[in-house]
C-alpha cells in the first residue's frame, strides 16, 4: 500500500535543511536565548532587630528581567520584568508568643506575556497581561 503525500510537505531534504539554518542564524541573530531561564535574578533582604523594642522588620525585593526564550524554530515567548517587594513585622511577646504581620508582592506590578509562532502561512501572535495582588497576612505563632 503506497504512501499519501503531504501537500505541504517540502519532497527536496536540501531545501528543507537550508530553511532550519536560516531560521537557526534568525534566532541567533535577534539575540533569543534557548534557555527555558532569563539570564539571571536578582534578591536582596535586609532584617532589622529594634534594639529597645521586641521588633524585628523584614524586607525583601526579588527582580526578574525581561527575558525571550526561543522554544522550538518556530515558537518563542517573551516575558516582561517582574519586581516583587515583601515587607514583614514579627513582634515577640515572650519566648513563646509571636505576632507576624506580612505584606507579600507590597507593590504588586503588571506583567504580560507574549507568544509568536510562525507557519509556512503566517505568525500568531497571542499577549497576555497577569495581574498580581497583594497578599496580607496576619499570624500569631504560639510553641506549646
Amino acid at each position: 500500500m503506497g504512501r499519501l503525500a503531504d501537500p505541504g510537505a517540502d519532497s527536496d531534504a536540501g531545501a528543507a535543511s537550508r530553511r532550519a539554518s536560516t531560521a537557526s542564524r534568525i534566532i541567533a541573530a535577534l539575540g533569543r536565548r534557548a534557555h527555558q531561564q532569563p539570564r539571571g535574578t536578582g534578591n536582596l533582604g535586609v532584617e532589622c532587630k529594634l534594639p529597645h523594642l521586641p521588633l524585628t522588620l523584614n524586607a525583601n525585593l526579588n527582580y526578574t528581567p525581561a527575558n525571550t526564550i526561543q522554544q522550538t524554530v518556530q515558537q518563542s515567548s517573551y516575558v516582561s520584568e517582574k519586581v516583587v517587594a515583601d515587607l514583614s513585622a514579627l513582634w515577640q511577646f515572650n519566648p513563646r508568643t509571636k505576632l507576624r504581620l506580612s505584606a507579600s508582592n507590597f507593590d504588586p506590578l503588571n506583567y504580560d506575556t507574549d507568544t509568536q509562532i510562525l507557519t509556512n502561512t503566517q505568525l500568531v501572535n497571542t499577549w497576555n497581561l497577569g495581574r498580581t495582588f497583594t497578599l496580607w497576612q496576619a499570624r500569631l505563632e504560639i510553641k506549646i
